[in-house]
């Protein structure tokens, strides 16, 4: 009886058991379904991203054993790699599968467990990919390789990016190297600077001997400039202004003084809108100083001498700037000396003369080329210029180059005279030969032999009629008649009324 009752309390509990083991399957079921969700949203991720995931045999060829879908990006589908059609190894380009196998072999045999490289695939279209490759090595229990899983990740964009740069930088670096111009780059809070190799040969320094900073720029600018140049370049940072320039001295590792012509611009600005990186250039204009410090000397040994004549000397740079004019221009044009150098070219002579200019030195630069040409060659041309009370004057110019120690042409100087009333002069010559020859055009010539009458003294014209002689040659030329009776006739017709 006993044990029917042991029975029959394991039959009762037995329902609970069951009721347990199925709720237990239940959160089974449930916790599969979850990991089925989660699997299918990393595959998503994985499908949608970048990153291909392999995972190769260590055999020849490198066979595929698992590759996520999204290898369609590189135009293969997952299929023709399972299936061994398409080993690993045949997607990588040509050009990069020794180094890859290589480096493979020797991550592999250093007993590394992951490495990292970067090559090229073929995509079945032909395309060339660059990838980042990160793989995990695979190793039995006796430690032998077995597989490989990698991620591969598709960086083209990257390195069209980085070559670019690269590019970009070459570019930069011949620039540099070409220019006889020294480049700077000022970070304005730090007062950090770079200088290129081009700005410390043009003062006799090695590249980069001195250091890269604001104060060894200022250290090295002559004292009676040092605070001009710094005023104009903090003035230029207050004012916010695109662009300056300004001519200052530096001193020389040698100790000697030259000239630059040192331009800058903001280039960037912090959030506040502040100024905070200039970049600009050094250019040595030590030569031209020089050429103007002559001329200035040469004006004043010759100042005497061209306030005194009535033709006009002048300088000009190659723009056609005035740099120098003497006192007579005044009487000349009506505009004083300091007028003139404040206009220009084109504000000083008509335009047709100015396109003349700019033809006669278009050519003049173009003969410079040539081999065997006279340097000291002077030009002759004419020239209207315009007058301040709003007529105009025709000057001759005699005009050859200002050249400076290598012969290079820096400007223009000459001399001009007033030839206004010689053209005046000329025109009414033309004016009247041309009168002239209208004149002769009219004359009407009488020539040949003449039929007339014997007895009337009619004559007979080209139709044969007989004419009045005073009629044909009215008709036959300009001639006006007055009629009189001569001495002779007056007798024989009124021998009463003549003596």
């Amino acid at each position: 009886m006993g044990e029917n009752k042991g029975n029959n309390d394991q039959l009762i509990k037995e329902p609970a058991r069951v009721q347990n083991q199925v709720a237990e399957l239940d959160r089974l079921a449930s916790d599969c379904r979850q990991m089925r969700t989660a699997l299918r949203q990393v595959q998503m991720v994985i499908e949608n991203s970048p990153a291909v995931l392999f995972r190769w045999r260590a055999a020849e060829g490198w066979p595929v054993e698992l590759v996520t879908r999204n290898v369609l990006r590189f135009g293969y589908t997952p299929e023709e790699l399972l299936s061994g059609a398409v080993t690993y190894a045949m997607l990588i380009h040509a050009d990069d599968l020794d180094r890859v196998t290589h480096e493979v072999q020797d991550y592999s045999d250093s007993g590394s467990s992951s490495y990292r490289q970067e090559y090229r695939v073929t995509t079945k279209g032909g395309e060339t990919r660059w990838v980042d490759d990160r793989t995990v090595i695979e190793r039995d229990a006796d430690g032998r390789i077995t597989h490989y899983q990698a991620i591969v990740l598709d960086i083209t964009e990257r390195k069209q990016t980085e070559e670019a740069l690269r590019e970009s930088e070459e570019r930069l670096k011949l620039a540099l190297s070409a220019s006889s111009d020294g480049i700077w780059d000022w970070d304005i809070p730090s007062g950090n600077a770079f200088f290129s190799p081009r700005y410390y040969t043009m003062l006799g320094y090695e590249p980069y001997e001195l250091p890269q900073d604001y104060a060894s720029w200022k250290s090295l600018v002559h004292p009676d400039d040092v605070d001009r140049a710094e005023k104009h370049v903090l003035d230029h940072i207050r004012n916010n202004d695109g662009s300056y320039a300004i001519e200052l001295r530096m001193a020389t590792k040698a100790g000697d003084w030259r000239w630059f012509l040192t331009r800058g611009m903001i280039v960037e600005r912090d959030a506040g809108g502040r100024p905070s990186r200039m970049v600009g250039t050094h250019t040595d204009i030590t030569k031209r100083k020089q050429a103007e410090e002559s001329l200035l000397q040469s004006e004043t040994k010759y100042r005497f001498l061209t306030e005194k004549m009535n033709d006009v000397i002048w300088t000009t740079d190659m723009n056609f700037n005035v740099t120098y004019i003497s006192p007579s221009v005044e009487k000349l044009v009506g505009f004083t000396p300091e007028e003139c150098r404040q206009m220009a070219a084109w504000e000083a002579i008509t335009p047709q003369s100015y396109s003349k200019v700019l033809d006669l030195l278009s050519s003049e630069l173009r003969r410079e080329q040539q081999e065997g040409m006279d340097p000291d060659r002077t030009i002759t041309l004419e020239m209207e210029d315009y007058h301040k009370n709003g007529s105009t004057v025709w000057v001759e110019c005699l005009a050859s180059f200002i050249r400076d120690d290598d012969g290079t042409a820096i400007g223009v100087h000459g001399v001009s005279r007033d030839i206004t009333e010689r053209r005046r002069a000329a025109v009414e010559k033309e004016r009247l030969i041309g009168e002239l020859r209208q004149a002769l055009a009219n004359v009407k010539i009488l020539s040949g032999m003449l039929p007339i009458c014997a007895s009337c003294k009619k004559i007979r014209d080209d139709k044969g009629y007989w004419n009045q002689l005073e009629s044909y040659i009215s008709s036959h030329s300009d001639v006006l008649f007055s009629h009189s009776i001569c001495p002779e006739c007056a007798r024989k017709l009124y021998p009463d009324l003549v003596d």
